[in-house]
């Protein structure tokens, strides 16, 4: 999987509904939703953080 892109991330930031991010434990990379290899690290946990606070 690819890191999100900035448009990716921005659209997030603005979009109504459920905001997720996911990261990898390892490196901290922002990972595709469903990630499941970090492009820099391999497989690797990937944490879920739910923007809506």
């Amino acid at each position: 999987m690819m890191n999100m892109s900035v448009h990716g991330f921005v659209t997030s930031m603005f979009a109504t509904g459920p905001r997720y991010v996911y990261e990898c434990r390892d490196c901290g990379a922002t990972l595709e939703a469903g990630a499941t290899v970090c492009p820099y690290c391999g497989p690797t946990d990937v944490v879920e953080f739910d923007l809506q606070g």
